[in-house]
């Protein structure tokens, strides 16, 4: 086992934003010691050479895995940390700037204190910067929303060791069996509840590399945020049981995924349909994500011409409330 940390990154078909990422990040990870790995399952070979050119003339290497184009994208993810051999993985995403002297100063100091894992985000609801987690419910119950963004867990690889064994390796992928991007955080906090582990949140600044990145998924939005999620969250450990509920609405309330903006958004690339949502309806499933289930339908439902009217309404609606409870303040 290699000391430090890799950055595992998984890309598709997105050389030039991996192009990107390099420009702004590669530097600053070398600077502070850290090791890069890329999980490629492009059908093409631009990311392939991109990665030649970097190696052709840096000394420390970037590690290039080709991996199937079919595969699903939560197994991306655990091929990374189950390949990885450092003492930390840091599964992760091609679109983020991170700023590497918050990591210096608010996550490496962790890290040298041999933390079983680390969440880092932009931003947090809770007072949590800095707060040290020894029961997972509670990391669950705080901090489950921000590791839905691939990139915000640090990973001790001895906590993974497990995930060499293919068949249990093989029982976790049955078990989190959906296409969605999430299933790898089901096996690890299933993992951390069996384990005695400690962990720690940790504001760092993170920010957007290339704009507009949400459209692919507002084309699954109901059934990736309301029937993936429940799913994820129902299959966990029943340590979790008592606040499963609780965070399945955090996450849309904090993410205001029945605002206005997201619902319009959804409607449009057609990941909010009369369909599906009378589908997911009917599994009691808006329900459970959602106390504005209402919204949800009309935007599912109307024409069109009625949509974009009842979309600008509600948009001056929220705006003007916002101005007035600022006055109140």
């Amino acid at each position: 086992m290699r000391k430090g940390v890799e950055l595992a990154i998984s890309t598709y078909n997105r050389p030039y934003i991996l192009q990107k990422w390099l420009d702004v990040n590669y530097r600053e990870v070398i600077n502070l010691g850290f090791s890069l790995a890329v999980y490629d399952s492009s059908s093409q070979d631009e990311t392939e050479k991109l990665i030649l050119q970097v190696n052709s003339r840096c000394k420390k290497k970037i590690k290039y895995r080709r991996i199937d184009s079919n595969i699903r994208l939560d197994e991306k993810v655990i091929i990374s940390m189950v390949e990885s051999d450092y003492e930390y993985v840091w599964p992760l995403g091609d679109s983020r700037y991170i700023n590497f002297t918050d990591l210096e100063n608010k996550v490496v100091p962790f890290l040298n204190e041999n933390y079983d894992y680390l969440c880092i985000w932009s931003e947090s609801m809770l007072e949590n910067d800095g707060v040290t987690y020894c029961d997972p419910a509670s990391f669950f119950s705080d901090c489950f929303w921000h590791v839905t963004w691939l990139g915000s867990l640090i990973i001790k690889k001895e906590l993974l060791s497990g995930l060499n064994d293919s068949n249990i390796l093989e029982k976790y992928i049955s078990k989190y069996n959906r296409n969605d991007g999430f299933s790898y955080l089901g096996i690890f906090f299933d993992i951390i509840s069996h384990e005695k582990c400690k962990g720690a949140f940790s504001i760092v600044e993170i920010g957007e590399l290339v704009p507009n990145k949400s459209s692919a998924w507002l084309k699954r939005y109901l059934e990736v945020w309301c029937d993936n999620l429940c799913f994820l969250i129902d299959n966990l450990d029943p340590v979790y049981d008592d606040v499963k509920e609780k965070v399945i609405r955090e996450v849309w309330d904090i993410l205001n995924f029945d605002g206005p903006s997201w619902c319009y958004k959804a409607r449009k690339a057609g990941g909010l349909t009369k369909e599906k949502c009378e589908f997911y309806c009917e599994q009691g499933l808006i329900d459970r994500v959602s106390p504005n289930k209402k919204r949800i339908m009309r935007f599912a439902s109307l024409p069109s011409p009625t949509l974009e009217i009842y979309y600008f309404t509600l948009r001056v609606f929220f705006y003007l409330r916002k101005r007035v409870r600022k006055l109140l303040v």
